[in-house]
């Protein structure tokens, strides 16, 4: 019977999920308990008897108890927090493992709730083994499983030699391609996570080496004696489908026109925040939260109509932080142009002989462009409120500058035309930023060396070269500066950049090449202080 059952389900990849039991190691079991009562944590209460497993053919009842409460849904009140209707967990110790193919009772006495679980390890889903769900590169470094659950104030789980065994299985045939035995990742007392010694699983993780999965397929890992995995896929693209939704998303938000079939069938008419917009004295950066309440304060008689940029978070402002997706579109360009050049992603560009990340990088910096001042100075965004654009700002300069001419370097390939309009616009916006950035300036962004950078690997122009010299810290000895362990990486970008110019000052690269490697250590001892590897 349980072959049969087991070649029925191996027509269908998904595993066994049973609604109210889970196995998640040889001794835990958990109990998925509905609203209601909320169950004890006295291990008399709860019962487990089995005619087919001798180990429970009499009434047993668990060494240990643990209760997680679950916020179901809210409960709508008159001050906050609003307290909620919760469904439970109850991790059970058993005082023994479960048997192959045993159907078991559990009971909890104290709310009459009965559960029926019958033991098919290599069907039934066990929330403690996690893979990537959208899959492994057959090349990557580092093609890791985990196994790992909290079982509150339980011991954490402890795996001798032979429980630690497992299997991966090819969806499609059924075969078993790798059987090996997890190692003991990170300890729930190791405390290396974060600055503070955090360890955030409180859980011993272990891990599972896939690195013999060299060949395409779908597989599932099967833990022996407790339970199998969701599917995988390996294969050389197993992100393009991840990286389309992801893409699309932009052409969800954005703004100033209408979503339309066949490119969604999330269907919209135009969004009403293409209408004219009115001129703000206000900086959007050195205002601060008080922008919102002081902009309509200083509206010019000067009115825009223009449309674009993308919708932020739950409301309609169009910032110039957006560039960063401009500037994620076009590394992804130059980091395989090859790759990146589809243009059939499905957005209204599509077709028109450019590649869609480009495209869809234009539109992002294109509203920008029709938003620059002729003077050159860039505005921080648009404000829903009114809706208003702010005034120019030097910060904001700078960030558009970064942005446009990294995309006029990618579109010189395609349409040199607006190649030259965005490089033009570019150094503008730089040059406006630098005539009238204050004394002394420095931010914490290094927008300015980064625009200097970008400009550089665009135009070859040694006059951008010394401003990111200049923006720098570099040390008057060897050049070469530190950055402190726990601080942001904002300094990286303009780095990277400046690092992949061959007309850049040697001795300058050279120091740049220094700093990044060691910032590059940092970042991998870090993954290796993380449980997961994250």
């Amino acid at each position: 019977m349980t072959s049969m059952l087991a070649a029925l389900v191996l027509l269908a990849s998904p595993p066994m999920i049973d609604p109210g039991v889970r196995v998640v190691s040889p001794r835990h079991i958990v109990l998925v308990v509905p609203a209601g009562e909320i169950p004890s944590d006295d291990p008399d209460n709860y019962a487990v008897v089995s005619q087919d497993d001798p180990n429970f053919a009499q009434v047993s009842y668990p060494n240990r108890v643990y209760l997680k409460g679950m916020p179901e849904r809210l409960i709508e009140a008159q001050e906050l927090p609003y307290p909620s209707i919760q469904t439970y967990e109850v991790v059970l110790e058993l005082p023994s493992s479960l048997a192959l193919g045993a159907s078991y009772q559990f009971g909890i006495l104290n709310r009459g709730d009965d559960f029926t679980y019958t033991h098919h390890p290599d069907l039934n889903w066990s929330p403690a083994i996690k893979v990537n769900q959208v899959g492994y590169l057959p090349d990557a470094f580092g093609r890791w499983a985990y196994v790992s659950y909290w079982l509150g104030s339980m011991p954490a789980m402890e795996l001798g030699p032979e429980e630690r065994r497992f299997s991966v299985i090819n969806s499609a045939t059924g075969a078993v391609v790798l059987t090996s035995r997890m190692q003991l990742r990170a300890p729930a007392e190791q405390r290396t996570e974060d600055a503070y010694m955090n360890n955030y699983s409180l859980a011993n993780i272990f891990e599972l080496n896939l690195f013999q999965l060299v060949n395409d397929g779908e597989f599932y890992i099967v833990w022996h004696g407790v339970g199998r995995s969701w599917p995988f896929r390996v294969g050389a693209n197993v992100y393009d489908d991840a990286f389309i939704t992801v893409f699309k998303a932009l052409y969800h938000q954005r703004c100033g026109t209408a979503l339309e079939e066949p490119f969604t069938n999330f269907v919209r008419d135009d969004c009403r925040y293409g209408d004219p917009i009115a001129r703000s004295g206000v900086d959007g950066f050195t205002a601060g939260s008080s922008s919102f309440s002081t902009i309509p304060n200083e509206e010019t008689e000067e009115q825009l109509e223009v449309a674009g940029g993308y919708h932020d978070a739950g409301n309609y402002d169009r910032r110039i932080q957006h560039m960063a997706v401009v500037d994620a579109l076009v590394d992804l360009y130059e980091i395989d142009p090859v790759r990146f050049a589809r243009d059939d992603l499905g957005i209204p560009e599509s077709g028109n002989g450019i590649p869609d990340v480009l495209d869809e990088a234009h539109w992002g910096v294109e509203f920008f462009r029709l938003l620059q001042r002729n003077d050159g100075g860039m505005p921080s965004g648009v404000d829903s409120v009114g809706p208003y654009v702010y005034a120019s700002s030097v910060l904001a300069s700078y960030r558009y500058s970064i942005a446009a001419s990294k995309l006029a370097r990618a579109y010189k390939d395609w349409d040199e035309r607006t190649a030259r309009d965005l490089l033009n616009s570019a150094t503008r916006a730089f040059d406006w930023a630098e005539s009238n950035r204050p004394m002394d300036w420095e931010h914490e962004t290094y927008w300015d060396a980064w625009a200097a950078a970008e400009l550089l690997k665009t135009t070859g122009s040694a006059q951008y070269d010394q401003s990111f010299i200049e923006y720098m810290p570099f040390r008057d000895d060897d050049l070469i500066f530190s950055l402190p362990r726990f601080v942001g990486d904002t300094i990286i970008p303009p780095l990277l950049a400046y690092l992949s110019i061959e007309r850049a000052s040697a001795e300058h690269r050279e120091a740049v090449e220094t700093v990044v490697t060691n910032r590059s250590r940092y970042w991998l001892d870090s993954a290796q202080g993380m449980g997961y590897r994250t």
